[in-house]
């Protein structure tokens, strides 16, 4: 059972997010007979590749290329190579495709390289400081933040790594519940309730990204939302049982554990206020719909979830005053709140 999941821990330098990550690994990944490769901690492209292939000659009768990569320094795999084609590759890997169908790539130095169905597990650690120096956003794209699920602990905890000493004997049970999980092959199913929890799942997020204008950093991430939930819901399917059935309770409980990492998500990718920004101007106008217009309180939120702050001083005043001056905003007030609205005016050009 291979997910294709990239998971980063984000949160106070020391702060134990490398203690907390490495303890499944050592617990139940490096001596288990029948798991995923592990592969090396810094990866380029090619290197990526090559271990896939061995991944493949490993367990090729799965008719998948299962690969588990841990990234203590996740902003590394950007920093150190660049961004663009690590990046490209886990964007490729992240959508499962069916049992031994081929990955296939020709390149000029090692010429035609496939496997079957790469399977990657990715887990990372980082800070919103790495994560913000090394422009992830920028470099890796919209599109890769919402592939990845972030875990995100603002504030310090002291002692985190301290955990609760576990017997042999407990060990050895939730290693055997491992190896039993990693033994399942073949697709899972979805229950009716199943079905129907998904349905509103999918409602409920559409209804999100519709109510909020623009794209923004946290409208990118909650884009595969629906996606990721079934992706946890397959692993608590697996965690109960081997007979590959998602249930209701299934997509509840991922539900639940995915809107539990929400609250902080922005705190991950860090607040940032710019000013004296040129752009501020055309951000405004990129947040506000035609026609249907925006209360300032809901303007502000929209930077927010961008991750960034607003300079409301001159600056921002001093836009909205050039955007009504220009005819392409009017301004009204809402008579229950007395909140600004903001409607952007579409200008059309004369024949």
């Amino acid at each position: 059972m291979y997910p294709n999941m990239y998971i980063v821990l984000v949160g106070p330098p020391a702060s134990g997010k490398t203690t907390c990550a490495k303890l499944p690994i050592d617990l139940f990944l490096k001596d288990m007979h029948n798991g995923p490769l592990i592969c090396s901690n810094q990866l380029t492209p090619a290197s990526l590749i090559d271990e896939m292939k061995d991944a493949s000659q490993e367990r090729y009768h799965f008719e998948t290329s299962p690969l588990f990569a841990f990234a203590g320094e996740f902003g590394t795999l950007f920093k150190d190579i660049g961004g663009g084609q690590i990046v490209d590759l886990l964007l490729d890997f992240y959508d499962t495709r069916k049992p031994g169908e081929l990955w296939k790539k020709h390149t000029k130095k090692w010429g035609k390289q496939e496997f079957p169905n790469p399977a990657l597990t990715l887990l990372g650690c980082t800070t919103s400081k790495a994560i913000i120096e090394t422009r992830l956003v920028d470099t890796a794209g919209l599109g890769f933040i919402s592939r990845v699920i972030f875990a995100c602990e603002p504030s310090f905890i002291a002692n985190a790594e301290e955990f609760v000493v576990l017997n042999s004997a407990k060990i050895a049970e939730l290693q055997a519940h491992f190896v039993r999980m990693n033994s399942i092959i073949g697709a899972f199913t979805l229950s009716e309730g199943a079905r129907i929890e998904r349905k509103r799942i999918n409602d409920d997020n559409a209804e999100w990204l519709h109510n909020n204008v623009g794209t923004t950093i946290l409208s990118s991430y909650l884009a595969r939302k629906p996606t990721q939930i079934r992706k946890l819901a397959m692993i608590y399917s697996a965690m109960r049982d081997n007979r590959k059935i998602i249930t209701r309770e299934d997509m509840l409980e991922a539900e639940k554990m995915y809107k539990f990492t929400e609250p902080t998500i922005m705190s991950a990718f860090g607040m940032q206020i710019e000013y004296r920004d040129p752009a501020l101007m055309t951000k405004i106008m990129d947040k506000i719909p035609p026609y249907i217009g925006i209360s300032e309180p809901e303007l502000f939120k929209s930077f927010y979830y961008d991750g960034q702050g607003v300079p409301y001083g001159y600056e921002f005043r001093d836009c909205i005053s050039g955007l009504k001056r220009t005819g392409v905003l009017v301004i009204e007030i809402d008579k229950k709140t007395g909140d600004l609205i903001y409607k952007r005016r579409e200008i059309r050009g004369e024949a």
